[in-house]
């Protein structure tokens, strides 16, 4: 009923690829994505932030929300320099216990830019002091 709201029926990833979800046997709140080969049945899109944006016409991110069961690696390890210099506000779940290596990559991609960083429960927040 709101014509700002638009949904898209896709998966963030790193890149345009073919992704399924997969029950890992983590419980309801614990499936992950992984990269397929072609189209399958239970296949879904996975696209870029940067794709969200271009399709969107916004050029910035008023804040953006990440709870992704660690796919924030795949997210945060390409493709993520043009984008991430236009998020105002990050909130983002890091799921070290499903993918080791997610605070780090987290870390790494997020130094470079000018973020004060705090945590909320299980939440990192990042805020912008450039934009």
């Amino acid at each position: 009923n709101y014509n700002n709201i638009t949904i898209v029926n896709a998966a963030l990833w790193s890149q345009n690829k073919s992704l399924t979800v997969n029950d890992e046997g983590l419980g309801e709140w614990g499936f992950l994505i992984k990269e397929v080969t072609g189209i399958h049945e239970n296949s879904i899109e996975g696209t870029t932030i940067d794709g969200v944006l271009e399709s969107s016409g916004f050029p910035e991110i008023d804040i953006l929300k990440l709870d992704i069961e660690g796919s924030e690696v795949e997210l945060l390890t390409e493709n993520y320099e043009h984008w991430l210099s236009k998020v105002k506000v990050m909130i983002i779940e890091l799921h070290e216990n499903l993918r080791p290596g997610c605070r780090e990559v987290f870390l790494k991609a997020t130094k470079p830019y000018d973020f004060k960083y705090s945590a909320s429960g299980e939440n990192e927040v990042l805020i912008s002091n450039i934009l």
